[in-house]
């Protein structure tokens, strides 16, 4: 997660659920997936895209 004017992410939450809810305005902030494997390396992130 990170602020619209961030040019870095600034916080991670970790789930293993397949869905989240988090306390903060899609208008605010911008989100984005990573997968973490059995070695704690992590994926870049990828930033959803409006569905169709």
């Amino acid at each position: 997660m990170r602020e619209t004017s961030s040019a870095v992410w600034q916080k991670k939450f970790f789930t293993t659920a397949t869905e989240m809810r988090l306390p903060y305005s899609k208008d605010n902030y911008l989100f984005a997936v990573q997968s973490v494997g059995n070695e704690d390396n992590e994926s870049l992130p990828a930033v959803p895209a409006i569905g169709r």
